[in-house]
């Protein structure tokens, strides 16, 4: 009895090709897939690496400290710049506090020794008056002499030199109103006087034009020292 031998074929999709083949027979070559190189550093090159990165933090950290000292000094420069403007503010205050304490005393020995010095000179000065004024008004029909009570004495004595006919057409006003020393010599148009105020005005004036003062007009407290209200 004869074998028979069945042949079964394989099935087509598990058959590998080398080539592709297209409907009309061409071979397609499948490209070889690309080789993978591994990178290969030397001891040199991981070295300059290395190094490169320490000098690129080394500089950055650099660049950072200087600016960080740039603002410091900045900051420090700004904090003495208001220092010294805050300093120049004090020291001009403190030169007009000294200047005011200076214009104060001269004018309060002003006002101690001024008076004084009226009292003391009054007398001879309001008889100096007398003398240059009395012999040119013989022909006023009307004569005035305002004086304080300390000097009418002197003041009659100095009229007894003068003619009697001058003397009758005077009239003497002594009073309170007038500052010791001072006097003031009235007629029909016209007067005479020696003012201890105006003086003191005079002075002060002259004291403040040579920037020893501020000027009298323009400080009421040197008016007050100087007046002694």
């Amino acid at each position: 009895m004869s074998t028979m031998l069945r042949f079964r074929p394989r099935s087509a999709e598990h058959v590998l090709f080398a080539e592709d083949f297209e409907e009309d027979g061409t071979v397609i070559e499948v490209p070889p897939e690309p080789e993978i190189t591994e990178p290969h550093f030397s001891a040199a090159d991981l070295e300059s690496a290395r190094s490169a990165s320490w000098e690129e933090g080394r500089l950055a950290g650099h660049a950072e400290a200087e600016a960080g000292q740039s603002a410091l000094v900045a900051r420090s420069l700004a904090a003495i710049a208001e220092a010294l403007r805050n300093a120049e503010k004090e020291a001009q205050a403190a030169a007009e506090e000294a200047a005011d304490a200076i214009s104060r005393l001269v004018m309060e020995c002003l006002a101690t020794a001024l008076p004084a010095l009226c009292a003391d000179y009054g007398e001879g000065e309001v008889r100096a008056l007398m003398q240059i004024v009395m012999p040119g008004l013989e022909q006023q029909p009307d004569i005035t002499i305002r004086v304080h009570p300390h000097l009418l004495g002197p003041v009659q004595q100095e009229l007894g030199r003068f003619d009697p006919d001058l003397r009758a057409r005077v009239r003497l006003v002594p009073t309170d109103a007038m500052a010791a020393g001072d006097v003031r010599i009235a007629w029909q148009d016209g007067y005479a006087e020696r003012d201890a105020g105006r003086l003191r005005d005079e002075i002060t004036e002259i004291l403040a034009s040579a920037e020893f003062l501020p000027r009298a007009s323009n400080n009421e407290k040197m008016k007050e020292l100087a007046y002694g209200r």
